[in-house]
């Protein structure tokens, strides 16, 4: 019982030191004028633009849904999209099992444009190019990166478009 009772006055003798502390800073706080009178108010930024990170399936007729999130607490996101081939890929020149091996250089492969209101988020449906669309076809998967220019400010993420093995070029 006698443990008890010194266990307990000990946490008492904490939380009561606990408590003091922050009073006997306050003064030294206080004295400071203008600083504590008038709390800090974070300024408002513009809204950033996210796209979604996530793989794509690119359908028959060449369309990825991109979604677009708009962060922020007033007005929204509006700007152009665009998808390029984020690096050389090696794929076949062809359809054909013999084609030749050929290195696709980064090109565009589509663009379009986004309105997202701020605090929400929209799916954009973006048609690739014919020549985009068949080497996503031939390739099976091709890593693509999507920029968004809204306002001043560029946006950027990589993601992998894919096609489903019935739609690959064999």
């Amino acid at each position: 019982m006698l443990i008890r009772s010194t266990r307990r006055a000990g946490l008492l003798g904490a939380v009561a030191a606990a408590a003091v502390l922050p009073l006997a800073a306050a003064p030294a706080l206080a004295q400071q004028p203008g600083e504590a009178a008038q709390p800090a108010t974070p300024a408002p930024g513009a809204p950033r633009v996210v796209i979604s990170a996530r793989d794509l399936r690119m359908n028959l007729v060449g369309v990825i849904p991109l979604r677009i999130g708009c962060f922020g607490t007033s007005g929204g996101c509006g700007g152009r999209l665009e998808a390029r081939l984020a690096e050389p890929i090696v794929a076949r020149a062809s359809k054909g099992a013999s084609a030749p091996m050929r290195t696709y250089a980064p090109f565009t492969l589509g663009r379009g444009g986004f309105g997202v209101s701020a605090g929400r988020s929209q799916l954009i449906r973006m048609r690739l190019l014919p020549r985009a669309a068949y080497l996503v076809r031939l390739a099976g998967t091709i890593p693509v990166s999507i920029t968004a220019q809204s306002g001043s400010r560029t946006f950027e993420q990589t993601i992998a478009v894919y096609v489903s093995p019935l739609q690959k070029f064999r």
